[in-house]
């Protein structure tokens, strides 16, 4: 697990009105529960119990997938191409995540007669977006 305590960057700053803390972005986090409990005295040697968990959430706009993906099937291989992602959010795109099942669950090389699917997502800043599913190919 990733315990916020255990990272170096995360920053706290106190106002009038209360605290303010932030951390660098956890890649694929998106959900946080956070607690706190209070110091006081002048050695902060007055500590109360630790609150409730208080939830928050992030909604990252990650891009839409490729229009077009295309799986053609060869002598066992399968080439994957796909068009470049247009749009919002595209911007930032860092990547593209590139997932490969076998219907008859052997993962390990491709099998001739095998049906396999492919699928493209692409990952901007704030993470991986939808993919786009090609039609299934037979590897021959």
């Amino acid at each position: 697990m990733d315990h916020l305590a255990d990272r170096g960057r995360r920053q706290g700053g106190g106002t009038q009105q209360g605290v303010t803390v932030t951390w660098p972005k956890i890649l694929g986090a998106h959900s946080y529960d956070i607690e706190w409990r209070d110091t006081t005295g002048d050695t902060g040697d007055r500590r109360s119990e630790w609150s409730r968990p208080v939830s928050g959430t992030a909604h990252p706009t990650t891009a839409a997938p490729p229009d077009t993906v295309t799986a053609t099937p060869g002598a066992g291989a399968i080439d994957v191409s796909w068009t470049p992602v247009t749009g919002p959010h595209t911007d930032t795109i860092t990547r593209y995540a590139l997932w490969v099942y076998d219907r008859s669950a052997r993962m390990a090389g491709l099998t001739p007669g095998h049906h396999h699917v492919a699928f493209v997502c692409a990952w901007n800043a704030a993470g991986e977006g939808k993919p786009h599913i090609a039609d299934p190919a037979v590897v021959r």
